[in-house]
């Protein structure tokens, strides 16, 4: 199953992305927007995702994968998370798929912690 989350840049779903990740065992991150950074800053444009060939790889590599829907849908649902927090996104997007998340056992500072390395691994600086 891939569980795709798309949004504006900023508000929250790399952090999302990354608590599903932490509590959905086992399971794999895979963060497109990666790809884009390869991109040499001299020939780059504003936006990564106007590249042809950004979009092509990404759809190669998804293409590539060995996932069964069995007639599920591929796009499900749209949801809004304006006054969601982080976990209770994850959780949404989790039960809506019919998935089990581990029990988030962490304190308050350690949920700080763990986003604020998830924000500074993902700062893009020009």
């Amino acid at each position: 199953m891939i569980i795709w989350i798309n949004g504006a840049f900023g508000f929250g779903i790399t952090q999302t992305a990354f608590e599903l990740h932490r509590r959905l065992k086992p399971s794999y991150m895979y963060n497109p927007e990666k790809k884009g950074s390869m991109i040499p800053p001299e020939i780059a444009e504003e936006d990564f995702q106007s590249y042809s060939l950004w979009r092509a790889f990404n759809y190669s590599l998804l293409a590539s994968l060995p996932i069964h829907t069995a007639g599920s849908p591929i796009f499900a649902e749209h949801l809004q998370t304006d006054n969601m927090s982080i976990q209770d996104a994850a959780e949404t997007i989790a039960a809506r798929a019919s998935l089990t998340l581990a029990p988030d056992t962490r304190g308050n500072l350690r949920r700080f912690t763990d986003r604020l390395i998830v924000k500074l691994n993902h700062i893009r600086i020009k």
